[in-house]
């Protein structure tokens, strides 16, 4: 039944991801995802993969592909000094990573994680009691 009620809504047009392409409302600054995204379930991994190879202070500069010695992402309090530019080059600019490896998916969840978990930490975003939030 689940397989069938699945196909449905694939060949009836309707996909998870919908709010990505602009055929559904957006999802806002709302942060009710439910375990929410946080460094260790999400934020940790996706540095790992996508950043890390060339932002982490355990790379010499002949590793780092460019990237600015001071610029590292490979520790916590890291995440939190660049919490800014991390939202601006990789959700918003698209320029980070330069291989281009990031799916959209995971850059609209980076920028989940940034918006309800590393920006209000940092004082940036205050989120309301509601779920919703104001930058």
């Amino acid at each position: 039944m689940r397989v069938g009620l699945f196909c449905f809504s694939v060949l009836a047009g309707a996909s998870c991801d919908d709010h990505l392409i602009g055929a559904a409302a957006p999802i806002g600054l709302g942060c009710t995802r439910d375990p929410p995204l946080t460094y260790e379930n999400f934020g940790k991994g996706i540095l790992d993969r996508h950043c890390n190879g060339c932002h982490s202070d355990f790379m010499r500069a002949g590793q780092r592909g460019d990237a600015p010695l001071d610029v590292n992402l490979n520790k916590w309090e890291y995440v939190l000094q660049w919490a800014d530019r991390i939202q601006v080059r990789a959700v918003d600019q698209l320029d980070m990573p330069p291989t281009g490896t990031m799916v959209p998916l995971e850059r609209a969840q980076l920028g989940e994680w940034l918006r309800c978990d590393v920006l209000p930490q940092i004082g940036e975003v205050q989120l309301s009691t509601t779920g919703g939030g104001s930058i």
